[in-house]
């Protein structure tokens, strides 16, 4: 399993976990939620771009290593 800072760019994922302080945020603010497919569309610095449901959010590196995630 990995989190969204581990993601490589030329697959898509499945959401597994949301887990942390940030968990809560992430579903009501963003409507992740599990099962969910995500893509990685940049690394950055300290954080990353996904691209998800038609979205695309900026999340830092600590939001984006309480999303974890498996290759489908």
């Amino acid at each position: 399993m990995l989190d969204l800072m581990n993601m490589d760019l030329q697959h898509i994922y499945r959401i597994t976990w949301i887990v942390g302080a940030y968990g809560e945020s992430l579903r009501s603010l963003f409507q992740l939620a599990e099962d969910q497919s995500v893509r990685l569309v940049q690394h950055l610095g300290n954080g990353v771009i996904v691209s998800l449901g038609g979205r695309t959010l900026a999340l830092s590196d600590e939001v984006a290593r309480s999303v974890k995630v498996i290759p489908v």
